[in-house]
């Protein structure tokens, strides 16, 4: 899939890398947060 975009266009493909990457970085905070939570009770 990457490569496709990549091939189509590099501006559309930088923004998609950013937003999983921004997506990524979402869901590992909701898992820290509650974690680090219960670890402090």
């Amino acid at each position: 899939v990457v490569m496709v975009l990549n091939s189509m266009s590099v501006s559309w493909s930088a923004r998609i890398q950013i937003f999983l990457t921004f997506c990524k970085l979402t869901a590992i905070l909701i898992i820290i947060v509650p974690g680090v939570m219960q670890l402090i009770k």
